[in-house]
């Protein structure tokens, strides 16, 4: 019984062996016939065609900065999904909702090129500051400031760097006056106004640069008007003109 319990066992295991290495043949085959062809599937299968993928698509895109209670929203910035770079940041008031100001940075340099201020309730923008680089240097090219009307919100004014202000109408918002001063933003240039109703303008008042007084040969920087031209308020076209000589007399 002893011998035969034995040779049943060696049956057994030598079985195995035989199935196991039978598997792993055909385990082993089947693997170098995919690996054989799995290029060409490849080639012809449109729907196993590669797929470009960003490779910094799991790059942060956002990143929230809490106030000390762990919950309310104090800054966002924002990155470039390619360069990395810091494009935006966002300021919120005390609430975390209330924009307070947002800063626009060049996505491939990092440098700082709009700041937008809000007014205090959120809604509307205060100020725009644009920047741009002179010489190494961080300059601010451009300021525009906005003035709205306390009973309906609209828009009003906007002064461009100090030397040029458009005015708009308080109930209509449309444009009713342009004011542009010389380089040094203190002496007048023009002004142009605009008829209420039809919204064209009307009148063109401008300065002179230089005026000469020959009593004493002194000159006033931007001391007098030039000219008035005066137009119809309906067409549009020129009704009337008005020259003037340095010293204030009409022409």
């Amino acid at each position: 019984m002893i011998i035969i319990n034995k040779k049943r066992n060696n049956f057994i295991v030598g079985a195995a062996i035989i199935l196991i290495n039978i598997i792993i043949y055909y385990c082993t085959f089947y693997l170098y016939i995919y690996c054989y062809f799995a290029p060409f599937k490849k080639i012809f299968s449109q729907d196993d065609a590669p797929v470009q993928k960003d490779a910094k698509e799991n790059a942060p895109v956002k990143k929230i900065f809490y106030q000390d209670d762990g919950k309310t929203i104090k800054i966002i910035s924002e990155f470039d999904k390619i360069t990395d770079k810091e494009i935006k940041k966002t300021f919120y008031q005390s609430d975390g909702k209330t924009i307070d100001v947002i800063y626009e940075y060049d996505k491939h340099s990092g440098e700082l090129v709009n700041k937008t201020q809000h007014q205090y309730d959120g809604t509307k923008i205060k100020s725009i500051i644009k920047y741009s680089q002179y010489d190494d240097k961080l300059k601010e090219v451009e300021k525009i400031d906005y003035d709205y009307n306390k009973d309906n919100g609209k828009l009003i004014k906007e002064t461009y760097n100090n030397d040029y202000i458009k005015e708009y109408d308080k109930d209509t918002g449309k444009l009713v006056k342009e004011t542009k001063y010389q380089s040094d933003r203190e002496n007048l240039w023009y002004i142009h106004e605009y008829d209420k109703k039809t919204y064209k303008l009307v009148k063109k008042t401008n300065y002179r640069k230089y005026s000469f007084f020959s009593s004493d040969f002194s000159s006033k920087h931007n001391g007098t008007i030039e000219s008035i031209i005066e137009f119809n308020k309906d067409t549009g076209e020129i009704v009337k003109k008005t020259h003037f000589n340095p010293d204030g007399t009409i022409k």
